[in-house]
């Protein structure tokens, strides 16, 4: 018996004690995992908020200043007799989000486009043809278009260069036909960050977003507007 073995009073199993170490190894790996997987989750939420809100900020510094040119712009217009007018009123298009039902109100007209009334009640009325896309003034509209977009999220531009691919005859991009182009998984994480990439792009002014009346999908028209840094 060697003197470590006296000391503790039995033998030593060297078998026993490496395995309770194995043990005891994977049940804080296990509890390390877990905490890891979590605070990825927690950085990749939190990416695709800053991500959101610097496109944002990108979309009103993009702004400033508009009301001002768009005033210089009409007067030279009326002075040069290209517009006689202001643009004419257009009435606000109804937005469907996502997967909404479009089973109510339903257009017999067979445009496409659902309108609501001037006055606001939310009473439709059929005009137009084709799709609906942004609900934003026609003016505003042009200076988005106007504007470039820097983008600088990886994931941003690869959704852009993706979208690049179709030729401009077929501009709009339903969200099913760019998660197939990307390779996007079936999994819930994976389409919401898609999801959010989307609605990141639309809100800084690079992708515009589509509906139709007959359709309850929503569909994305690359603007073309865009730089990437």
């Amino acid at each position: 018996m060697t003197h470590q073995e006296a000391l503790l009073g039995r033998p030593m199993d060297t078998g026993d004690e490496a395995a309770q170490v194995v043990r005891e190894c994977d049940a804080k790996l296990e509890a390390s995992g877990a905490t890891i997987s979590r605070l990825q989750e927690s950085l990749r939420e939190e990416t695709e908020t800053y991500e959101a809100i610097r496109a944002l900020r990108e979309e009103a510094s993009n702004l400033l200043g508009v009301d001002a040119r768009l005033r210089s712009m009409r007067e030279h217009a009326a002075r040069y007799g290209v517009l006689h007018g202001p643009p004419a009123h257009q009435a606000p298009l109804h937005l469907v989000p996502d997967g909404e039902d479009e089973s109510n109100g339903h257009d017999e007209s067979g445009s496409g486009i659902r309108h609501t009334s001037d006055d606001g009640s939310g009473h439709e009325s059929p005009s137009g043809h084709g799709p609906a896309s942004d609900a934003a003034p026609p003016e505003q509209q042009a200076a988005r278009r106007a504007a470039k977009v820097t983008v600088r999220s990886k994931a941003q531009q690869n959704v852009l260069t993706a979208l690049t691919s179709r030729p401009e005859s077929e501009p709009l991009w339903g969200s099913e036909e760019i998660a197939k182009v990307l390779g996007t998984p079936r999994e819930a994480k994976a389409r919401k960050a898609l999801r959010n990439c989307l609605q990141a792009l639309v809100v800084s002014g690079a992708l515009e977003r589509v509906t139709r009346e007959d359709d309850r999908h929503v569909y994305f028209r690359p603007l073309m507007n865009w730089k990437f840094e």
